[in-house]
């Protein structure tokens, strides 16, 4: 069901459907000479859209599919590899038999995909309640067609919900029964089959061994004693920061958090130990008195702030999120989403301009972002104008003790970045003082 027929198609020798493209933010098409958006000959649209798929092939263009079908057999017949250029070229060659074949209709998405499939896995458009599709919502330039528009102008509907499934066992009777009928898949589905639809796709769907995942609440589970958490609001001036926190918390993120409790409250609690010292949250705690707040919620833990276990949470809290491993382009979208929707821009993600920017420049190839003032320009800084560029010189020595010579010769005092056990070092010349705890100093003890 992932793709609906919803009429018969059209009765034309030759036509082609095209997918929606974002027309704003990262990865949107940037259509110029070398890159022309898609041709479309009566010209009944503007041709903006990722690209072109054959639906009806007819002779005219059969022997062309017949190449780019062993072009495509071939790149799947070896192992996967990373990046999309295999994709990008098969794409493209559809892109161009549109082109080559003027003749040909070329319907818009909302004839054969009105959906975009932008959210990546584990999530689609099409499953969300409620939905999106009511004819005024956007999302990077492109708006989405209301349920209305869909089902009397679309000859198909290709849902991509099957990219929002980890495993095929999602797929089975538990999905469809959970389904909100208010969804578009919801809709398909009762467009499709009527209203008892569930019951239908019941008899179809083969049994699946039904297993049991029960998640107990708080009350039902049996924990230790010193796990047990119960939340309470506490005059925030008798909370004490440990003595022990080695994180500090500068104006920058102070102005985050603020921001942050501004818009959503405290939606995590406060973790003190029994002698009221902070264990987690001392940048929230300080962010609150610089509002003005005089109670704040806290859980309690039953040992004081000196036990092992007030060391562990201490540090773990800081450290075990580092652990995870960032999507940077997932990210990069998503704070340009946020940008470009929110009157207060990115305040309150941790993220400016600039450091998007810079986070976009430095992780992305080149064939996308050429320099910084690229980066700048797709974050839409206003005015944007470069920093003087450094100039970088790449020093090698034989041995730890020459290495020490030239530091101390140079009069550095600063390391800025250490690698590999001190192998590989940066600093500034001249000397410049770096507000930076983990800088390693040299000094000069004769």
């Amino acid at each position: 069901m992932d793709a609906v027929l919803l009429r018969p198609l059209p009765d034309i020798p030759l036509f082609f459907s095209s997918m929606p493209a974002k027309l704003t933010g990262g990865f949107a098409p940037k259509w110029g000479k070398s890159h022309p958006p898609m041709f479309v000959p009566d010209k009944s649209w503007d041709g903006k859209a990722l690209s072109a798929f054959p639906v009806k092939v007819g002779k005219a263009i059969r022997a062309s599919i017949a190449v780019l079908a062993s072009r495509i057999e071939k790149t799947l017949g070896v192992p996967p590899q990373t990046g999309t250029k295999a994709w990008n070229y098969i794409m493209w060659d559809l892109k161009k038999l549109a082109h080559f074949h003027p003749t040909a209709k070329v319907f818009p998405p909302i004839a054969f995909c009105p959906i975009p499939a932008w959210l990546g896995s584990g999530k689609c458009y099409s499953l969300q309640c409620p939905t999106k599709f009511d004819g005024v919502s956007t999302f990077f330039g492109y708006t989405f067609p209301s349920v209305e528009k869909i089902f009397s102008e679309s000859y198909a509907i290709q849902h991509f919900f099957e990219s929002s499934f980890k495993d095929s066992a999602r797929a089975g009777q538990d999905f469809w029964i959970a389904l909100p009928d208010k969804s578009l898949l919801g809709i398909t589905a009762t467009h499709v089959l009527g209203e008892g639809w569930r019951n239908f796709l019941g008899l179809l769907l083969p049994k699946i061994k039904e297993t049991k995942t029960e998640i107990p609440t708080i009350k039902e589970t049996k924990m230790k004693e010193s796990a047990n958490f119960k939340s309470e609001n506490v005059n925030i001036h008798t909370l004490k920061p440990h003595p022990r926190n080695y994180r500090n918390h500068p104006e920058d993120q102070l102005s985050h958090i603020i921001e942050s409790i501004k818009v959503n409250g405290f939606y995590r609690n406060i973790v003190v130990a029994s002698d009221d010292v902070i264990l987690a949250g001392h940048g929230v705690v300080s962010a609150a008195k610089r509002m003005g707040i005089e109670e704040v919620p806290i859980v309690r833990v039953k040992f004081d702030s000196n036990d092992p276990k007030a060391l562990k949470l201490l540090t773990g809290d800081n450290e075990i999120s580092k652990l995870g491993e960032v999507d940077d382009r997932l990210l990069t979208e998503l704070l340009k989403e946020i940008k470009d929707v929110d009157s207060e821009g990115l305040l309150g993600t941790g993220y400016d301009d600039k450091m998007l920017a810079n986070l976009l420049f430095i992780t992305r190839p080149e064939g996308e972002i050429k320099n910084f003032s690229e980066a700048a320009e797709w974050v839409g800084m206003p005015e944007y104008q470069p920093e003087n560029e450094n100039y970088t010189v790449h020093v090698q020595l034989e041995d730890e003790k020459t290495r020490d010579e030239f530091l101390k010769f140079c009069g550095v005092k600063t390391i800025t970045k250490t690698l590999r056990d001190g192998k590989y070092m940066s600093f500034w010349w001249p000397d410049k003082e770096r507000n930076d705890r983990s800088s390693l100093r040299f000094t000069d003890e004769s």
